[in-house]
């Protein structure tokens, strides 16, 4: 890369980064939240209330401190958690889930870099339950001899550990993360859940009554298909297996999985959608609870096509009647299971493209698709999690090579600029408080937010990218809403993981009044506990945070210049009605509330992408891949980050993969290095060939 600059001398430089605000860490975000005492001014995003009338909106004050003990900590508004962790002990937690010799084991051979990969560790199964020559879906991604292939382990979170490669950037003081209790399993918000929705007997009232976990009152079938009644946990099972078998299954194990034509039916790879004799993704992409009816689907996806298809369209017809109507079931039983139904698909899928059914596969893929397991650590450490950016960071001289608060303006990559040269084609506009600075460079790895690439007044590229021809809609809003009150007036769940209230859709947010109520509310007691063993006052936090999306934030107005701050205001107090109406006789008003609005950041406009209906692994290679320079020929222009690690997009791991896979490939391309490199991220069409010499051979498709 070359500086150019009329008034100096050009001087030769290995790299630059570039970096618009003063922090490392994108979409990572910690603030500090709570004890604020003279109380902050009240804004759309902040604020806090007196304690005279629980029942009556009050008007917003800012947020302070009443009580005498409001603590403060810091707290994620953005990313916030790693997704699987198998194999690596987790540093703070003392009873950590990975300190088994097995584990250990399993976890040496899965550094070495020409070494199998076991698929327990893949799959997240523990070591001792794996058995020798178990051949699995991911079997079919790596094998001894495809030795170009990654370590299957989430190298990020390993590097937080300080377990990762060597020089990595390792954190040598390990990220402090929430820890489990043993007591701490997938359906723990049943023991504080709460049906919540209209009275039936009075519809100008509203009614709240447990989940009776013993009870036989939800809806379900055998395996002849015939109705049954079913307990809470058999309920939320049964749509497990459905997530497992249909939507997962549909989205990515038949997507991008292999099939060959010997035994199973024409290939369905991603690099053979749309062929002859193939279905077409877009055919059967049709939407969440809705399954392909047809027989050939199913069969060319695998031999026990029948079992699986009768499974799933049994359960799209259970669905499909308490939804309707139009099942056998009493009106309780109905009651109780779209409420059920509904939040347990919120509760899964949090995220800003919730919103009615008309969304892709695409976007469901945490049962079939995560390669480190399902565990997820969840970031407390006060630091904040931005910590492992800055550990993965050049140290020493190299630092005078990052640039903060240096805003790229311009990247003009299609042709030569006539400030520039056929051996550093790219001009690099960039603004600072030093004026503006011209680059030439050879190379350019953008980051750039796919959601400030989606406006047109933040547009850099010049010419301009075709977001039309991109795999994602854009990017929605999803943003952590944070509590703190003057006592806990939540009794009897005080030690609850959170407090969750089961509601229809149309009940929770109504765009009549612009008010939404919140689903499950997270107990900042419990998220914090291992932290409260060396400082009490996270112990004591009087704190609770929930999730709103953009469906919510759009039913509320946040971005509406007809709602006034005093309005929004008011709507968010309503978040809490759920609250209010549980503890009539406890709860008090917030003294401080605070959310980060991920839409409004002119470096984010927005929090992750949303996978178009219809779109392809296809669409997302042909977007992603290298743009080149029309004079040289050459690539020059990557376009990177999470958005472009298909396996993990919306995930911090994601964009770590992605990082390290385009850093690799531009210097494997100035170095004229003719390798591929793999990542997580997907599938390169290189890999087809790799597999099919190698690979297939010597392993068998995973079949059920």
């Amino acid at each position: 890369m070359k500086k150019h600059n009329s008034k100096k001398k050009n001087t030769k430089i290995s790299w630059y980064i570039f970096e618009s605000s003063d922090r490392l860490g994108g979409r990572i975000k910690d603030i500090e939240f709570g004890g604020q005492d003279p109380g902050k001014p009240p804004t759309r995003t902040s604020g806090g209330y007196d304690h005279d009338d629980p029942n009556t909106p009050p008007e917003n004050k800012g947020c302070r401190c009443i009580g005498g003990h409001c603590p403060k900590f810091n707290v994620e508004v953005g990313a916030g958690w790693f997704t699987g962790y198998n194999g690596i002990e987790t540093k703070s937690c003392k009873k950590s889930k990975s300190t088994k010799k097995e584990k250990a084991a399993v976890m040496e051979e899965v550094r070495k870099e020409d070494g199998p990969v076991k698929d327990c560790v893949y799959n997240g199964m523990e070591p001792d339950d794996c058995r020798d020559g178990v051949d699995t879906e991911r079997a079919l991604q790596q094998n001894t001899d495809c030795d170009v292939c990654p370590p299957q382990y989430n190298t990020y979170y390993a590097i937080s550990q300080d377990q990762g490669p060597k020089n990595s950037g390792n954190m040598k003081k390990p990220l402090v993360v929430h820890c489990p209790s043993e007591e701490e399993d997938d359906y723990a918000f049943l023991n504080t859940g709460q049906y919540y929705g209209e009275d039936p007997n009075d519809p100008l009232e509203t009614e709240m009554k447990p989940i009776v976990l013993g009870e036989r009152n939800l809806p379900g079938f055998n395996r002849n298909g015939t109705e049954i009644l079913l307990r809470a946990e058999r309920f939320l099972d049964k749509f497990w297996r459905m997530i497992y078998k249909c939507v997962d299954y549909q989205s990515f194990q038949f997507y991008y999985q292999y099939f060959y034509p010997d035994d199973y039916g024409p290939k369905s790879s991603p690099f053979y959608f749309n062929e002859p004799d193939t279905i077409s993704w877009t055919d059967f992409d049709v939407g969440f609870d809705v399954m392909p009816d047809d027989l050939p689907f199913w069969e060319q996806a695998l031999g026990k096509a029948q079992a699986r298809k009768d499974f799933c369209l049994n359960y799209h017809e259970m669905v499909k009647g308490f939804l309707d109507g139009t099942d056998g079931f009493s009106d309780d039983i109905r009651a109780n299971a779209k409420k059920m139904y509904n939040f347990y698909k919120n509760f899964n899928y949090f995220s800003e493209f919730l919103d009615g059914q008309d969304m892709s596969f695409g976007n469901f893929g945490d049962g079939g698709v995560r390669a480190y397991g399902y565990d997820i650590a969840y970031s407390i450490d006060q630091r904040g999690l931005a910590q492992v950016v800055r550990s993965v960071m050049p140290k020493g001289p190299q630092l005078e090579n990052l640039k903060l608060e240096h805003t790229v303006t311009k990247i003009r990559w299609k042709n030569v600029d006539k400030r520039c040269s056929e051996e550093n084609p790219v001009l690099i506009v960039v603004k600072s408080d030093e004026g503006i600075t011209r680059y030439c460079a050879k190379k350019v790895i953008s980051t750039v937010s796919l959601g400030v690439m989606e406006e047109e007044e933040d547009n850099i590229f010049k010419p301009e990218i075709n977001m039309d021809k991109s795999p994602y809609y854009g990017l929605g809003e999803l943003v952590k809403l944070y509590f703190q009150f003057p006592d806990n007036f939540w009794v009897n769940d005080t030690d609850a993981q959170y407090i969750t209230y089961l509601m229809n859709e149309d009940f929770r947010k109504d765009p009549n009044t612009g008010n939404v109520r919140g689903e499950y509310f997270y107990n900042l007691d419990n998220w914090f506990s291992n932290l409260c063993e060396d400082d009490n006052k996270f112990c004591n936090t009087k704190s609770l945070f929930t999730f709103l999306s953009t469906p919510d934030l759009e039913v509320m107005g946040l971005h509406d210049s007809s709602v006034s701050n005093e309005t929004f205001s008011e709507r968010i107090w309503h978040v809490l009605d759920p609250l209010r109406k549980r503890y009539p006789d406890t709860f008090v008003n917030p003294n401080c509330w605070e959310f980060y609005d991920w839409k409004a950041d002119k470096n984010a406009r927005g929090a992750y992408g949303v996978w178009k209906h219809g779109a392809t692994y296809y669409d997302h290679i042909d977007f992603f891949k290298p743009r080149k320079n029309r004079v040289t020929k050459d690539k020059v222009l990557w376009i990177s980050g999470e958005a472009s690690c298909f396996n993990l997009f919306g995930f911090i791991e994601g964009a770590h993969e992605a990082g390290v896979r385009d850093a690799k490939e531009v210097i494997n391309d100035l170095l004229g290095i003719e390798e591929t490199v793999y990542s997580y991220c997907g599938l390169q069409p290189e890999f087809d060939q790799c597999f099919l010499e190698t690979c297939y051979p010597e392993t068998r498709p995973w079949m059920d």
